[in-house]
């Protein structure tokens, strides 16, 4: 046991082209001794290719040892895990201080190509281990490079997830922690999810004729296809889209109080899951209500709101991709009747497929400082800094596939959160058809995958 205070100053080089990120949708790591410094709730991830991250951990005089703890990152889609691990030296009891270990999957391509920790004190001298007992700030560095595994496993597919990993390095690996649901029949996806599913199959495609003995047709395959219903919720005359009038309308459906199923969902504090600020919810899930934000500056002073940033859209996720070469899958108020042709865009609500890019805010404008202004003002969309967002194309949100004008994803609603209470969980009881009116089933549930898959 230390008699005097001690820092450790951990610093990882990601020496890879591939990024260091959680074994599963939480970053597994256990500080065993000490405290994270400067205000850190976990350790830092992802932690990008070719890029250095670096924290520190403190215990205080008399505490039962030095720093120790423990880290698994993942090196997706290599699957390999890293295991970084420290030490108290006298605790250690002749064993390993500081370590870099590895775990892997059935099929991984790769191992790390494991070199000496450095330890040094603050100034870069080496130390040994009487030399770290002794010191009040050490700094440890951990050098991840991989090579490639003789058992010459087939190449990775890019992107694909891994069986998440939980357990400290040398106890070996467990599953415990369930992966993104990205998918409407992901095993582990919830009860809840699925009736949210089931109610939107039943609902989705809607479109506004003034009279519902007008409303004929069908969206299109491409859009989830199946018959028209009126979008009786909608009035001749409302300003704006209908897509926040589509998410309560659905919301209502499923829980007592809707009204932050739409632009309120930001205010959901208990729910919401604001882009880069949670590593255990890196991505929305199927089921998640999502909001864009539009971050263009059309004209300065502005003759109209949408003139300025602004909250452009919600809706609701049915897909996740696994990369930018994938696209997302949404429902949504909001749209255009396809049959329309050449005449004004009558609204409707139906599913779309939407192309997607990764990019820094702030890059495209076309004026930054204005940009900075609104933004602040609006507080919920300022970005975090030096992380990229997804800018989501299509619908009628943005004007084609180039994604020059795509909207920025700020967040999502996390359906699963305790806060959102449904009404009854449970499918309502079977009819001979599927989208019986009010009677959300198992079979609509079933039957959005078809319509999916035939996107």
């Amino acid at each position: 046991m230390p008699t005097q205070a001690q820092t450790m100053k951990c610093v990882i080089v990601n020496d890879s082209d591939f990024d260091l990120v959680p074994t599963g949708d939480v970053l597994n790591y256990l500080i065993e001794e000490g405290s994270l410094d400067g205000g850190l709730s976990w350790p830092p991830v992802p932690i990008r290719a070719h890029s250095t991250a670096e924290f520190s951990v403190s215990t205080p005089a008399g505490a039962a040892s030095g720093p120790s703890g423990w880290i698994c990152y993942e090196l997706i889609p290599l699957k390999v895990v890293a295991q970084i691990q420290w030490s108290d030296p006298v605790a250690a009891a002749g064993g390993e201080v500081f370590r870099l270990g590895q775990n892997d999957y059935d099929g991984s391509t790769h191992a790390l190509d494991v070199g000496p920790v450095e330890v040094t004190d603050d100034g870069g001298t080496i130390l040994d281990v009487e030399g770290v007992k002794a010191a009040t700030v050490f700094k440890v560095k951990y050098t991840i490079r991989v090579k490639p595994d003789s058992r010459g496993a087939a190449p990775p597919e890019a992107g694909v997830a891994t069986t998440d990993v939980a357990g400290p390095p040398g106890t070996g690996a467990g599953v415990s922690i369930p992966g993104l649901i990205d998918r409407w029949d992901h095993p582990n996806i919830s009860q809840k999810r699925k009736k949210l599913l089931a109610v939107i199959s039943n609902v989705f495609p809607l479109v506004f004729f003034e009279s519902s003995a007008d409303v004929t047709g069908s969206p299109g395959e491409n859009h989830g296809g199946e018959k028209y219903r009126h979008m009786d919720f909608w009035k001749k005359g409302n300003k704006g889209t209908s897509c926040t009038d589509t998410n309560t309308n659905i919301g209502g459906r499923c829980v007592k109080s809707n009204g932050k199923w739409a632009f309120g969902a930001v205010d959901f504090k208990d729910a919401w899951v604001a882009w880069g600020s949670n590593p255990a919810k890196k991505m929305p899930q199927v089921g998640d209500i999502y909001v864009l934000y539009r971050d263009i500056v059309v004209k300065d002073p502005p003759d109209k709101p949408t003139d300025h940033p602004h909250l452009r859209h919600c809706g609701f996720i049915l897909q996740v991709p696994k990369d930018p070469s994938e696209p997302w899958i949404t429902a949504d108020g909001g749209q255009g009747d396809p049959n329309d042709g050449g005449q004004p865009p009558r609204q409707a609500a139906y599913f779309n497929k939407r192309p997607w890019k990764l990019a820094k805010p702030g890059e495209d404008t076309g004026n930054r400082p204005v940009w900075e202004k609104v933004t602040a003002g609006h507080v919920f969309p300022v970005p975090i800094a030096d992380i990229e967002y997804p800018y989501l194309g299509g619908g009628a949100e943005a004007s084609g596939s180039n994604l020059s004008d795509a909207n920025r994803l700020i967040g999502w609603l996390d359906m699963d959160s305790p806060a959102i209470s449904f009404i009854k969980e449970a499918f309502d009881n079977p009819k001979p058809s599927v989208r019986t009116l009010f009677n959300y089933t198992e079979a609509d549930y079933i039957d959005i995958g078809r319509r999916i898959k035939a996107m």
